[in-house]
This record gives C-alpha cells, structure tokens and sequence, in this order.
C-alpha cells in the first residue's frame, strides 16, 4: 500500500511540476510576442502601451507640469489627454546599454492671464520746429 501511495505522490510532482513549467513557458512566449509588436508599433511610429503604460505617461506628464510650474511659471502643457500622446505626437527613441528612452514632444502654451492685455497703437506725428 505504501508502495502505491509513493508512486501516486510522485506523478502527482510529476505533474505539477510539468504544469509549472508549461504555465512559466507559455507566459514567457506571450511577454516575447508583446515585445515583439510593441517593436513593431514603434518602428511604425506609434507609442506602445507594452512598453509605456497609462500610469506610466501620466505621471511623467504630471513631473513636467510640476517643473514648469517652477522653472517657467506662464507656460503650461496645451495637452493633457493621454491619446493624444498615444497616436499623435511625435518622438524619437534612442537606447543606451540596456535601457531605451523614448523623447515625446510636449506641446506648452502660454497660460491666460488673470488680466487682459491691452494693445495701444502708437501714433507718430511730427513736431512743429521753432
């Protein structure tokens, strides 16, 4: 009996072990495919959600907006909806060892003003000479 019980436990290990096993593979295989479209969506001239997520951009929208709030207190980013970053703007990517960046182009805007500003026409006129 106890022979049975150790053969069962055994293919039991067996089992999971092989299930473990196909589950990591399967999930690797998956990883490399969305890597691989991600590169493809890159070369194509779109930003990836694989490689920078919504979370991701948000945030680095959020660091910009903060630093122009301190540097460069009349400008402020003219878009905020992350679509547009999506499939609109345009980037440029570049890798350094084993870390890829990706540069997007922010458009800024000049904040409005709590205070109109008003234009005045200069008009020149001669001077009666003595």
């Amino acid at each position: 009996m106890k022979a049975k019980f150790n053969l069962y436990h055994w293919r039991m290990l067996l089992m999971s072990n092989i299930t473990h096993f196909l589950n990591n593979n399967t999930l690797h295989f998956v990883e490399v495919d969305a890597l691989y479209n991600a590169a493809q969506s890159l070369v194509f001239g779109h930003i990836p959600h694989f490689i920078l997520p919504h979370d991701v951009l948000l945030n680095a929208l959020d660091k910009i907006q903060g630093h122009l709030d301190e540097t460069q207190k009349h400008l402020v980013l003219s878009r905020t909806d992350l679509a547009y970053y999506y499939r609109e703007a345009s980037f440029k990517t570049f890798r350094k060892d084993n870390v890829l960046f990706l540069l997007i182009n922010a458009p800024v805007t000049a904040r409005r003003l709590a205070m109109p500003v008003h234009l005045y026409d200069v008009i020149k006129f001669p001077l009666l000479t003595p």
